[in-house]
């Protein structure tokens, strides 16, 4: 079988477009196909988020305009992207889910797809708790939606997942939290720590690892010239601690 490279992004918040390329030659070459556009041209789209199930399903969401695009886009490839499903709608229910997702996140391993998103409510203050759908058919077929955080937030940052854990980085209150699963998105549990605006996280075997960064001060930044642009840089320090 042949394997692709596979990117998404959006243009300026107007479409969701994949773009697929074979690997490199022996010389380091890539060949880049047309891209392929996923959302409808009608509605502007932005947000959008990748992940992939083995070397051939490629799962894809994204967030669309108020009203009256699609509240949870998803679509997905069978074929290393070469070409794509129709675009289904995650939240047909419009009684439970009147409104769009926002934020959208998707993480794959093997047969299982998880779909995490903050929905925003028609009443102020427009948080709620994070949400998931999950898929253990690799996106065939997708469960109710689930709500996996104790409290309510209006933005989701990262997700990630290795084997049975998940793992995700949103700001209930003013400081950043890690909300972990190690059952599948079954049960979650959320650390005491806070986290800054720079922290990232990365699973191994065994260990959660949080890149803990904390900026410098503002006089210590390091002013340096490119081809006579003059470009400032903000100095930041960084540890990595497993928790």
């Amino acid at each position: 079988m042949m394997n692709y490279i596979v990117t998404i992004y959006t243009v300026m918040a107007l479409a969701a477009t994949v773009c697929l390329a074979q690997p490199p030659d022996t010389v380091g070459n890539i060949i880049w196909f047309p891209p392929i556009q996923l959302s409808d041209s009608n509605h502007n789209a932005a947000q959008a988020r990748i992940a992939l199930s083995g070397d051939d399903t490629v799962h894809v969401t994204w967030w669309e305009d108020v009203p009256p695009g699609i509240k949870l886009p998803y679509v997905r490839s069978v074929n290393s992207g070469q070409t794509f499903e129709h675009v289904r709608e995650m939240l047909p229910d419009s009684l439970t889910f009147p409104n769009h997702a926002f934020r959208p996140l998707v993480v794959a391993e093997g047969n299982k797809v998880f779909v995490f998103f903050v929905y925003s409510t028609s009443v102020p203050p427009f948080n709620t708790p994070l949400r998931m759908i999950r898929s253990s058919d690799y996106g065939i077929s997708w469960s109710d939606v689930l709500s996996v955080s104790p409290d309510s937030t209006g933005d989701l940052d990262e997700a990630t997942n290795y084997s049975n854990t998940l793992v995700l980085i949103y700001p209930p209150d003013a400081r950043r939290k890690i909300l972990r699963s190690t059952d599948n998105g079954l049960t979650w549990t959320r650390t005491n720590e806070d986290l800054d605006d720079y922290a990232r996280i990365a699973l191994t075997e065994g260990s959660l690892k949080v890149r803990k960064c904390h900026a410098i001060e503002i006089t210590t930044r390091k002013v340096i010239t490119v081809m006579n642009l003059i470009y400032r840089v903000h100095i930041t320090n960084c540890i990595y601690v497993n928790i």
